[in-house]
């Protein structure tokens, strides 16, 4: 899905916002609502975040220095690719949950187990697309497996 962020940015900071993208410096995004909010690492580490409406980004904000002194950022831009290339996954991430709430307790450790053995081979080769997917599959399945070994005990 197309999200409408470009007229926003200089060309240069977008291109460098492209290559931040497209080099896998964008972490640990965070969907509240209608704000994403990620890490994004470069020379320094820095906690960015974007609010989209209508698929128009409508604020951002950034803790570098750049953003404090002349307005949008590289790292803004990373994260608005981020967003328009991982927007559909978004839709998916009820669909995920139940599917992994429906694995038997031998399905989960297969899954788990296929997840580490894998690990290094998507943080590599993965497409940046392919990473939200991961890591929300991820973050999904491993909040269902600490719960149904919780859950054992009792």
């Amino acid at each position: 899905m197309k999200i409408y962020f470009e007229d926003q940015f200089m060309p240069a900071i977008l291109e460098r916002g492209y290559t931040y993208f497209s080099e896998n410096h964008v972490h640990d995004v965070i969907v509240d609502d209608n704000t994403y909010s990620a890490t994004i690492l470069g020379s320094e580490i820095y906690e960015t975040s974007v609010t989209v409406e209508n698929n128009t980004v409508i604020s951002m904000e950034c803790d570098c220095p750049f953003a404090s002194e002349h307005g949008n950022c590289k790292h803004m831009a990373a994260l608005c690719y981020t967003i328009e290339s991982s927007i559909v996954g978004i839709k998916y991430e009820e669909q995920i949950k139940k599917l992994i709430a429906s694995l038997t307790e031998e399905e989960m450790c297969m899954y788990r187990n296929h997840i580490i053995l894998n690990i290094m081979f998507y943080t590599i080769i993965i497409r940046p697309t392919d990473i939200f997917f991961f890591n929300l599959f991820q973050q999904c399945f491993k909040t269902l497996v600490v719960k149904a070994f919780w859950t054992s005990f009792y």
